[in-house]
């Protein structure tokens, strides 16, 4: 064979063996990547970021606004099924069941109450307002330790929760818990100067307690920020009583003024601490006997209980009213539906 062809095969059998070689690296390179996703976890489509949380079924969120209007209304009944039929559009509403437990709380529906109430805190453990509605239920069920424990988490939850104070000032006197009680409604009115319903119950609070001339101011100021509640009328009451029982006392002997009383746990209003008898006194009363005449019932059923029922019907009548968040102005309760979607798509 001639040098030139020897050369000439030889090359060929080179270019032919590189090709095999490439060949066989790339089916090795194969092999490994095949190997390596067997043994790696896949990670899930658009990597380590998690979706973007959706809003609330548009037509759910409707409902759950037409119950609000309802309930704001007075229109219990048609608000219950409202909120139950937003409940079933999106059983994710813990507002809903919130609003829907207070709506019960209205019906005095106590185990509903707190049913729906239950299930908004599992929602959402951290909302003050259904803590506070739980509580309530659990109070008017007669579990008044465990609500007093319910009212304690959502005033951490919230620490300005007025409200919340002077419930749970109610629960601790129920249980002639004093001290606690005047702390919590002290804390109620340094939070919210104008609670009137705090007045009113720390009023009646040092009325038991013998704190006379503090009483007086205020069960005064109580009528002052609400005369047309319905506390209004009793506290009047007291007052007035407590006036004529100055005079009488004052005008009998000469005997030494009353020793001012500073009220625990907040210093509410400067005048609270020195309020005396001999200060009440000086003040005018809060309402002429006539004006009280005139002055319209502050609720016409409230008053028929009362009337139809006795002593016992006044008791019902008078008994704890807890302040409960009103489901149609609470702006944490403000809900986003879903953005609008395609017929046919959600």
């Amino acid at each position: 064979m001639a040098p030139a062809q020897n050369i000439k095969t030889l090359n060929q059998y080179k270019r032919k063996n590189a090709l095999s070689l490439t060949a066989l690296n790339v089916l090795r390179l194969l092999t490994a990547c095949l190997v390596l996703a067997q043994v790696m976890p896949a990670r899930a489509e658009g990597g380590d970021e998690k979706p973007a949380k959706k809003g609330y079924n548009r037509e759910a969120v409707a409902r759950y606004n037409q119950g609000r209007e309802f309930y704001k209304t007075g229109y219990f009944n048609k608000a219950v099924e409202a909120y139950k039929q937003a409940i079933a559009l999106d059983d994710r509403m813990e507002q809903a069941y919130c609003n829907l437990g207070l709506t019960y709380i209205q019906q005095k529906n106590y185990a509903k109450a707190q049913e729906a109430l239950l299930k908004a805190v599992a929602l959402k453990p951290d909302r003050a307002s259904s803590l506070n509605g739980l509580a309530s239920v659990l109070f008017f069920r007669g579990k008044k330790e465990e609500a007093i424990e319910k009212w304690q988490e959502a005033v951490k939850v919230d620490p300005k929760f007025a409200s919340a104070y002077l419930n749970m000032g109610k629960a601790m006197e129920s249980l002639d818990q004093l001290d606690d009680a005047q702390k919590a409604f002290s804390t109620a009115l340094k939070l919210q100067p104008d609670l009137a319903q705090a007045y009113y119950s720390l009023g009646l609070l040092m009325l038991k307690r013998n704190h006379e001339g503090q009483a007086h101011y205020l069960l005064s100021r109580a009528v002052e920020l609400e005369p047309e509640s319905e506390y209004a009328r009793d506290a009047r009451k007291q007052v007035a009583s407590l006036t004529d029982k100055f005079a009488k006392e004052a005008k009998a002997s000469g005997e030494a003024e009353e020793e001012p009383m500073k009220v625990v746990g907040a210093n509410i209003d400067h005048e609270l601490k020195n309020h005396t008898k001999a200060h009440a006194l000086s003040e005018p009363n809060v309402k002429t006997h006539d004006a009280q005449k005139a002055e319209k019932p502050a609720k016409r059923g409230f008053n028929l209980l009362k009337r139809k029922e006795g002593k016992e019907g006044k008791e019902k009548a008078e008994a704890v009213k807890m302040k409960l968040y009103h489901p149609t102005g609470d702006k944490s309760q403000d809900l986003k539906a879903r953005p609008p979607v395609e017929p046919g798509l959600e």
